[in-house]
C-alpha cells in the first residue's frame, strides 16, 4: 500500500461564501474503478458512499458527498489514470500490444506485414 491508498485533507471554498472547508479526499483511483466496474448511477454511489461512512463512523460532513462532486472527482481520477497508463506506455513501448475494444477482439496487426 501506498501513500495514493490513503485519504488526504484537501481545502475547499463552498460556492457563494468566503468560507473554506476542509474535507477528506478519499475517493481513490481504486475506489472509481470499483464503482465504474459496478456500474451504479451517480445517485447510487452517493447512497453507498454515505452509508459507509455512516457504518464507519465518521463525520459525513467531512467527506465531499454529491453527485456532482463524485462526477467531478471521477472524471479527475479517470484523466489522471489515462494519463499515467499514456506515460508508462511513452517510457517502455511493447513489441505486441492487444486491443479490446466493446468485447470484440481485433486480428493481430502487424506494421511489417501490412506493407
Amino acid at each position: 500500500m501506498n501513500s495514493k491508498d490513503f485519504p488526504t485533507l484537501i481545502e475547499s471554498s463552498e460556492t457563494g461564501t468566503s468560507k473554506s472547508v476542509m474535507r477528506k479526499d478519499f475517493i481513490t483511483p481504486k475506489l472509481v474503478a470499483a464503482l465504474d466496474r459496478c456500474q451504479l448511477s451517480l445517485g447510487d454511489i452517493v447512497f453507498v458512499l454515505e452509508a459507509t461512512i455512516d457504518a464507519l463512523r465518521c463525520n459525513i460532513g467531512e467527506f465531499p458527498i454529491s453527485k456532482s462532486s463524485v462526477q467531478r472527482i471521477r472524471t479527475e481520477k479517470r484523466k489522471e489514470r489515462m494519463e499515467n497508463i499514456k506515460i508508462d506506455f511513452q517510457n517502455e513501448v511493447p513489441d505486441v500490444v492487444t486491443l479490446d475494444w466493446d468485447d470484440k477482439l481485433l486480428p493481430a496487426l502487424s506494421a511489417r506485414k501490412s506493407k
